[in-house]
């Protein structure tokens, strides 16, 4: 379960504490206790903390220009129960009408890291814009299904699906989210 924790106003921690960050694919209209209904971004971060990782779910909430800090009730957990707090906090978000995905961030270069973490509203606060700054396709990049020689008749795309790649894994758990978020309808 995740409670609302008005005292905070932002997440005041390095870059190399965030473990993981996602953030809603759009915006969604929320009603939150004590704040007036407007619309909101979602974010879900996973941080360390002194005994172990904290799960912070946070509305950015646009017309009032704050914060909402839900933070997961069971305190700081370890390691190996983080992805089931994750998990919960991303169903949370989806009952409130938001789909997460996860931005990476865990995975760029420090420097890049830390640039995108200070960039995002749950770092900097009320003043920040509700839009992370996520990386835009390479020139010329191309998704691999519309990839000359990937279609269905080239001979390398029965080897290519032997094998899920990272891609097809994320698109597997993005559907799963989606039939979740549609069947709450």
């Amino acid at each position: 379960m995740f409670i609302l924790h008005d005292e905070i106003e932002r997440l005041d921690i390095p870059a190399t504490r965030v473990k993981r960050l996602y953030r809603s694919l759009g915006g969604s209209q929320v009603a939150l206790p004590g704040k007036p209904a407007q619309r909101a971004t979602a974010y879900l971060c996973a941080y360390s903390d002194s005994g172990g990782i904290r799960i912070a779910a946070v509305f950015h909430l646009h017309e009032t220009h704050r914060l909402a800090f839900y933070l997961n009730d069971q305190g700081e957990v370890p390691l190996k129960k983080v992805q089931s707090v994750i998990d919960e906090g991303e169903r949370f978000s989806e009952s409130m009408g938001f789909m997460l995905d996860e931005t990476e961030l865990q995975h760029l270069e420090p420097e890049e890291k830390a640039r995108k973490w200070q960039a995002s509203p749950v770092y900097q606060g009320v003043e920040a814009p509700a839009v992370f700054d996520l990386p835009l396709p390479r020139p010329g990049w191309v998704p691999a299904a519309e990839a000359p020689g990937q279609g269905e008749d080239s001979p390398d795309s029965n080897a290519a699906s032997s094998a899920p790649d990272e891609a097809d894994t994320r698109r597997e758990r993005f559907l799963e989210k989606l039939g979740r978020f549609l069947s709450t309808l």
